[in-house]
């Protein structure tokens, strides 16, 4: 005898087409298409990393251990590469961390190696420019005040 999917019936079964088996109460009907769980769409786009945002954090963290370097007894200039390089490089490097790990989250993420280099060069870059412009402020304020 063929198998007639008697198996599967329920005394409370809803009524189903010939040839499928029935479908209880609170469950998914199998698909029409028996090849439509094994179907893969091809991706919209790939995502990455948001490489503009890690480049800016970078210019301006190099933007600000140069301000840094050249703010000896010169206090604006000092304190501009601290801003520089602190505030706003530390800035652009949270949000590219923020969109980094929502693109991580998607199915069609790319990684890169030199992306994960780039960023610990940037925070360095950062760290040292904060570190520059400090000495040099407070080399400024010491021997002005002190």
């Amino acid at each position: 005898m063929p198998d007639d999917w008697s198996d599967w019936a329920y005394d409370d079964a809803r009524p189903s087409t010939p040839g499928t088996p029935p479908v209880a109460p609170g469950s998914v009907p199998p698909p029409a298409d028996p090849n439509a769980l094994t179907t893969v769409l091809p991706p919209t786009e790939s995502s990455g990393a948001p490489v503009l945002w890690l480049a800016a954090a970078a210019i301006t963290a190099s933007a600000g251990l140069a301000l840094g370097i050249l703010g000896r007894m010169r206090p604006g200039i000092a304190l501009a590469g601290w801003l520089l390089g602190g505030f706003v490089s530390i800035g652009l490097l949270t949000v590219f961390s923020l969109k980094d790990a929502r693109a991580r989250a998607g199915a069609w993420y790319v990684k890169r190696t030199e992306i994960a280099i780039g960023q610990v060069l940037a925070v360095l870059l950062a760290v040292a420019a904060v570190v520059a412009s400090g000495y040099h402020f407070a080399d400024w304020a010491g021997r002005t005040w002190g």
